[in-house]
């Protein structure tokens, strides 16, 4: 992603964010200043990755603990 100004003013949905690829994922975007909803199922690492992302961006990150595999968590 050397030239990323296409990323300007846009808003990043990553799933699975609360390790592995997801929060790497995240934590890229975040260094680019996207705004981010992070999606898994464990809160606590969850928090811990938007933290870090918050630490590089200016934006929101906002934070959905949901378990995208069953259709209960997803409405909750």
């Amino acid at each position: 992603m050397k030239d990323a100004k296409w990323l300007t003013n846009q808003v990043a949905l990553v799933t699975g964010a609360s390790g592995g690829l997801g929060a790497q994922i995240a934590l890229e975007l975040a260094k680019r200043n996207v705004q981010l909803i992070l999606v898994a199922r464990n809160t606590t690492k969850l928090e811990q990755v938007a933290s870090k992302c918050r630490l590089n961006t200016s934006k929101p990150v906002d934070i959905y603990s949901c378990d995208l595999t069953d259709d209960a968590s997803v409405q909750d």
